[in-house]
C-alpha cells in the first residue's frame, strides 16, 4: 500500500481564540497542495464537545484534515512541569509547547500560534533538512535583554516561538523535555518569556536551533521596519539581508500577526498591510466577523505606536539603548 503524504501540526487554544484557531486551519486547508493527511494535534484548554463537533464539521470540506484533540488544562501543565510556578492565565499557550515531542509520536511537527494565516503551501517549511537540529525558527526581534535573562550571550539565536518546525525524534534523544523541566526550575519557574524564553535558553546555548528565512514566520515588526533599523533598536545583528526580508514582506508562507506596536486584524486601527487575508479567511468559518474588537489602547500606547510605525528613525533616536 503506497502510503499518504503527511504533516502534523501543532495548535493551542482556548474557547476565546477559538475563531483564530479556524481561521487559521482554513487557510491551510486553502493553500494545502501537497499533503493528503495534515494531522491537526490541537492542544485544547476545557474545549467543549460541541466547540470541537463544530470545528471538525467546519472542516469537512476538506478531506485531508484529522484532528487529535489533547485536553491540555493549567493543571496538568503543572504536573507535567512537575509543580513550579506558573502564570495561571498563560499557561497553557506558553508552556505546552515544550512537551510536544512526549505527547506525539511522530519525528517531526510544525507547531503554528493561531493569531496567523498560512498564505502558500507548507511543503517547503515541513520539509527543511533538521539533520543536528532540535528545532528551526526565524530570528526574533525583541530587546536584547531578552537573550540575557535566559543565559544568552547578544548574539545568540534565539527564535520567535510562534513558529517552530519540531525535530521531534532529536528532542526526544537528547531529553528535552527534561532539561526544559530543570530549566524551569533553576528560574523558580519566572523564566523571562515563559515557553518561548525556556526553548531558546535551552537550545540557543547549545546551538541547536536552525535559522530559517524571516517568510517562514513573518511576525509585524518585519513589515514594519528596515533591516538596519531592526538591528539598531533590537541589537540583532546581523539579521536578515534585505532581500531575504523583501521576500519575507512580498512573498509571506505563514503572515503571524504579533501584536508589535500595532492592532490585530480583528481589532479596530489595524495598519497591517496584509490583515485582509486574515479578514478573507475569519469569513469562512463559524465566527465571522460582525463588528471588529474596540481598540481599547490608551493615549501613551497609541502615540508609541504611531511614532514607531510612521517615525522609526525617531523613535529608534529616542528609545534605543
Amino acid at each position: 500500500m503506497i502510503s499518504k503524504k503527511t504533516i502534523d501540526i501543532v495548535i493551542a487554544s482556548d474557547k476565546n481564540y477559538l475563531p483564530h484557531a479556524e481561521t487559521l486551519l482554513i487557510s491551510i486547508g486553502k493553500t494545502n497542495t501537497s499533503y493528503q493527511v495534515i494531522n491537526v494535534h490541537l492542544f485544547g484548554n476545557n474545549l467543549t464537545q460541541a466547540e470541537l463537533q463544530s470545528l471538525k464539521q467546519l472542516l469537512l470540506p476538506y478531506s485531508a484534515f484529522q484532528i487529535n484533540y489533547f485536553s491540555i488544562n493549567n493543571e496538568k501543565i503543572q504536573k507535567l512541569i512537575g509543580g513550579g510556578g506558573l502564570v495561571g492565565d498563560r499557561s497553557l499557550s506558553t508552556y505546552a509547547r515544550i512537551f510536544i515531542p512526549d505527547l506525539l509520536e511522530s519525528d517531526r511537527a510544525l507547531y503554528l500560534d493561531v493569531d496567523a494565516v498560512v498564505n502558500s503551501d507548507l511543503a517547503e517549511l515541513y520539509e527543511i533538512d533538521l539533520t543536528g537540529y532540535a528545532i528551526a525558527g526565524v530570528r526574533d526581534t525583541n530587546p536584547v535583554e531578552r537573550r540575557k535573562n535566559v543565559g544568552l550571550k547578544p548574539d545568540d539565536i534565539y527564535i520567535n516561538a510562534g513558529m517552530i518546525l519540531w525535530n521531534l525524534d532529536y528532542c526526544r534523544k537528547i531529553h528535552f523535555v527534561e532539561q526544559c523541566r530543570e530549566f524551569i526550575h533553576q528560574h523558580n519557574g519566572e523564566v523571562d518569556a515563559m515557553d518561548q524564553g525556556t526553548i531558546n535558553g535551552v537550545l540557543g546555548k547549545q546551538n541547536l536551533i536552525k535559522p530559517i528565512s524571516p517568510k517562514y514566520n513573518a511576525f509585524s515588526s518585519i513589515f514594519q521596519l528596515t533591516r538596519e533599523q531592526i538591528e539598531k533598536l533590537y541589537h540583532v545583528m546581523p539579521y536578515y539581508d534585505d532581500s531575504t526580508l523583501a521576500e519575507a514582506r512580498n512573498n509571506p508562507t505563514f503572515i503571524h500577526y504579533t501584536p508589535n506596536m500595532m492592532t490585530r486584524p480583528w481589532v479596530e486601527h489595524c495598519g497591517h498591510p496584509l490583515a485582509t487575508r486574515y479578514l478573507e479567511y475569519r469569513n469562512l468559518t463559524n465566527y465571522p466577523l460582525r463588528n471588529l474588537d474596540k481598540d481599547t489602547r490608551g493615549f501613551k500606547q497609541r502615540l508609541l505606536s504611531y511614532l514607531y510605525n510612521h517615525f522609526p528613525t525617531l523613535f529608534i533616536k529616542l528609545f534605543s539603548k
